[in-house]
């Protein structure tokens, strides 16, 4: 049985239900350490840097976290589209 803050002297927890009664805990899956892979660890993506005016870029993160979007997605729509042209 699992002894945590909030087990009582009679060995029931805080839902006052004992470990055992409940039944084993489930098994959680298993994962690597640290962050999820990202884009950087991505071999088909390249880092690009590019200057634009702050106040653009200011008023992109604001539409951005609106949108509840990333801004390497805008930037690839807006490639993708001007490669169509």
């Amino acid at each position: 049985m699992n002894n945590n803050n909030w087990d009582n002297l009679d060995g029931k927890g805080r839902s006052g239900v004992k470990g055992s009664d409940i039944g084993p805990e489930p098994a959680e899956p298993k994962r690597g350490r640290g962050r999820p892979k990202g884009k950087h660890s991505n071999k088909e993506m390249v880092r690009a840097t590019a200057y634009i005016p702050k106040n653009l870029y200011k008023d992109v993160k604001i539409k951005l976290m609106v949108e509840e979007m990333y801004f390497s997605d805008l930037i690839e729509k807006f490639l993708h589209e001007w490669i169509k042209k």
